[in-house]
């Protein structure tokens, strides 16, 4: 048994790490489009429940922020300033009551 736990461990660690490492939070939130440019200039919709977090302070796409945020209690419209590569790029919006992050709603392209 003592030999065979270290086989265990290294088999196992892979799935946990993966399954703790998700970090997704906050309400479910879709984009549209999902897709943009690198040099972004794009309007992107994200539908959900967008009242839950409150008065929106920032939104980041790909660790770059968005601007031009306009808020409905179920959408949140904003303009990309683009993406230094192409991917999928993680999604955080703040606000004054909690925060949403989603990766892979948006892909650069």
């Amino acid at each position: 048994m003592r030999r065979m736990l270290p086989r265990i461990i290294v088999c196992l660690l892979p799935s946990v790490f993966l399954l703790g490492c998700s970090s997704d939070e906050g309400p479910a939130l879709t984009a549209s489009p999902t897709h943009s440019s690198l040099f972004g200039h794009v309007d992107v919709t994200l539908s959900g429940d967008i009242a839950s977090l409150g008065d929106i302070s920032s939104v980041t796409v790909g660790g770059t922020a968005a601007y031009d945020l306009v808020t409905t209690p179920t959408t949140l419209t904003i303009r990309l300033q683009g993406a230094p590569r192409p991917g999928q790029a993680q999604v955080v919006v703040d606000g004054s009551l909690g925060r949403a992050v989603h990766s892979g709603l948006i892909t650069y392209d």
